[in-house]
Order: structure tokens, then C-alpha cells, then sequence
């Protein structure tokens, strides 16, 4: 069985390197590229495909959203992941409904429960 191959996009260092110890020692997972803005996602996955898009809603320069947007509109353009998880330590029902209607699958809130995450 292939792991499932989890991009992670956030501007917290300490955020990426938990999740990337977390999810490393999960069997069937594997951290493939991890990135601070969501320019960096946009341009990995024009190229790279991934299983899982672990995505933050708050970056600097280009945010979750513009991220969502991005893909929801030019989605001929990036390899689309199986599935798209986004997390903000901000909840709301307006950005969860947003998030929902540009097409992730999975909103969680900070401090993130790693068990969630995993189901």
C-alpha cells in the first residue's frame, strides 16, 4: 500500500514541525512538502500531486482562502488533493460555510486534536 502523501501549508514553524512528527510516525503517511505561504502550495501543486492538503486559513501574502479560490476557479491548472483539511485558531460559521463552498472537505480548529485529524 502506497502512504498517503500530505502536503501542509502554514506560517507557524512550530505548527508545521509538530504536524510533520505527528503525522510521520503514522503508518501509511508521509509528509511531502510542507510551506509557509499559500503561493508556495499554488505553485507545488501545479506540478506535484498530493493525497491531503492540510491548509491554514491566516498566511501572509496568500491566505487559505485566496488558496481555495485559486483552486476552485483554475482547478485545470493544479492537481487537485484528494482531499483538502483547513484549520484557523479563528472559527466562524461565515468562514467554515465559505471554506465548505470552495471545496474543502474538513474545517478544524486550533489547537488542533490530532485524533480528529487522523479520522
Amino acid at each position: 500500500m502506497n502512504n498517503l502523501r500530505v502536503v501542509i501549508a502554514d506560517d507557524s514553524n512550530e505548527l508545521v514541525k509538530t504536524m510533520c512528527n505527528f503525522i510521520e510516525k503514522q503508518n501509511g503517511m508521509e509528509v511531502i512538502y510542507t510551506c509557509t505561504d499559500g503561493t508556495y502550495v499554488l505553485n507545488y501543486l501545479r506540478k506535484n500531486n498530493c493525497d491531503v492538503l492540510l491548509l491554514d486559513i491566516f498566511m501572509p501574502n496568500c491566505d487559505g482562502i485566496k488558496v481555495l479560490q485559486e483552486l476552485k476557479i483554475n482547478h485545470e491548472q493544479y492537481n487537485i488533493p484528494g482531499k483538502i483539511i483547513v484549520f484557523s485558531a479563528f472559527s466562524s460559521e461565515k468562514i467554515m460555510q465559505k471554506v465548505s463552498d470552495l471545496g474543502a472537505d474538513y474545517f478544524i480548529v486550533k489547537p488542533i486534536n490530532y485524533s480528529n485529524l487522523l479520522e
